[in-house]
C-alpha cells in the first residue's frame, strides 16, 4: 500500500465536523482504505464521497467509526 498525499484529498472542516484528528488513508491499485475516528456519523459518508471523487479511485473501503464521547 502507498500513502496518498494529504493535499490529494481535502477533508475540509467546513465539509465535515472538526472532530477528526486521525484519518489513515491508504491505497493500492485504486482501492482506498480509510480508517480512523470522527465525531459525527454523517462525516463517515461525507469523507467516503470525497475520496470517491478523486481521479483514479476505483473503490473505497470505509473503516471509519464514530468516536465515543
Amino acid at each position: 500500500m502507498q500513502a496518498i498525499p494529504a493535499s490529494t484529498i481535502d477533508v475540509n472542516p467546513k465539509v465535515v465536523s472538526k472532530g477528526y484528528k486521525t484519518l489513515v488513508i491508504r491505497t493500492t491499485n485504486g482501492v482506498v482504505v480509510v480508517s480512523g475516528t470522527v465525531d459525527k456519523v454523517e462525516d463517515i459518508q461525507k469523507i467516503s464521497n470525497l475520496i470517491k471523487d478523486v481521479e483514479g479511485v476505483k473503490s473505497v473501503d470505509n473503516q471509519l467509526s464514530v468516536r465515543n464521547r
